[in-house]
């Protein structure tokens, strides 16, 4: 197996500012939307969705049409107690994450730590979130926003125990549509995000004793197809982060993206040298 100096690698990059908020709160900050059309022709259907060998049927009857889900971070807060609500995160304050510091976060954290959660933080490059542990930049750049791998973050609703959350920077106004024709819009995951966060999981997983499998390294969109507010639930709340990406180098199809970044830990986490 690669050391951990092998599996991290981290670049100099600058980041902005960006403000933070749990996925419940009322000023929508971070929220996926789904808004109800006037109108809507489209055949009401049930979705069967098929996870990890099993078949859940979705409570919910869903209008295609009638779901528009959009990604955003709103830039403003309308009022004082939202802004009393979150954390202006400066690029300052959250270093960026060096091999030394994983391997001594990860000891502290071991058997402490289940489950690691990969998002996109839903905004522009260069904007980091306190929602995440840590903070993938679009040229691979990781940054550390924790003090510690088992500070308590809000990342993934009723997931965040006991985890890790990992966000890559960007997302903002992409539309998902069936997933594998997902606009990505003007921020999409790039190649070195998505490179970086098999790297960082192939690191923690080593560094934390735990198998890179679906079970354990999941998505949000995942954890929500799971959890009933994923990709066609209908919830007002739903999340797809990460819901297909584009496997590259690979084949360069569109793939389930906990499929591509466990794939690339997997590959990571056997592979050494590495550069």
């Amino acid at each position: 197996m690669p050391g951990i100096e092998a599996l991290l690698q981290a670049s100099c990059a600058t980041a902005g500012t960006a403000t933070a908020k749990a996925r419940r709160n009322t000023d929508r900050t971070g929220k996926y939307f789904c808004e109800p059309l006037k109108t809507h022709m489209a055949t009401p259907r049930k979705l069967w969705q098929k996870i990890f060998s099993k078949t859940f049927l979705q409570n919910v009857t869903f209008y295609p049409s009638q779901c528009h889900m959009y990604s955003a971070r709103e830039n403003t807060l309308d009022t004082n107690t939202e802004r009393s609500n979150t954390m202006q995160l400066q690029t300052s304050s959250a270093p960026l994450l060096t091999a030394a510091k994983l391997t001594e976060l990860a000891a502290l954290g071991r058997n402490r730590i289940s489950q690691l959660y990969l998002h996109w933080t839903a905004g522009r490059y260069g904007q980091l979130y306190d929602d995440y542990h840590f903070n993938i930049d679009a040229d691979g750049s990781i940054y550390q926003t924790c003090t510690q791998l088992t500070e308590l973050k809000s990342h993934t609703w009723q997931r965040n125990t006991s985890a890790i959350g990992i966000a890559l920077c960007c997302g903002l106004g992409a539309l998902p549509h069936n997933g594998t024709d997902t606009e990505f819009g003007s921020y999409p995951p790039t190649p070195q995000q998505i490179d970086a966060a098999g790297k960082l999981v192939a690191a923690l997983a080593q560094g934390l004793n735990l198998p890179i499998d679906r079970w354990t390294v999941l998505t949000h969109c995942e954890a929500a197809l799971i959890d009933g507010y994923g990709p066609y639930s209908g919830d007002a709340e739903t999340r797809w982060d990460l819901w297909y990406l584009r496997d590259s180098p690979g084949d360069g199809l569109m793939k389930p993206g906990g499929q591509v970044i466990r794939g690339k830990a997997l590959w990571y986490a056997k592979s050494s040298p590495l550069v």
